[in-house]
């Protein structure tokens, strides 16, 4: 199998996040940030303010909440909104109908 054209992948891990400080990764570095939330109130306006710093331009935030206690409708809108007012551009939603876990 020819090597050419693959890349190294080395995956950095923060399990938690303190609104208090800023991630501890250069600007522009990440291609993917994923975000897991209990609470549609948790990802807020300064966590995607520093998401938005640290992702690559056309980088991938996903975003998964895992209990809904809002509406959906009211959820999704209150995302979309706090990803544009951070710059984070062509936002997309689906609704998955079961999460597993292990």
């Amino acid at each position: 199998m020819n090597k050419e054209g693959i890349t190294q992948i080395d995956p950095l891990i923060i399990a938690q996040a303190s609104l208090q400080s800023a991630v501890p990764v250069e600007s522009s570095s990440i291609d993917v940030a994923v975000v897991i939330s209990k609470s549609s109130e948790f990802p807020n306006d300064a966590l995607f303010l520093e998401i938005s710093r640290i992702l690559k331009p056309g980088g991938t935030v996903l975003v998964h909440l895992t209990s809904q206690s809002t509406p959906l409708q009211e959820t999704k809108s209150s995302l979309e909104r706090k990803l544009l007012l951070a710059g984070l551009l062509d936002v997309k939603s689906s609704e998955a109908g079961q999460s597993f876990g292990i």
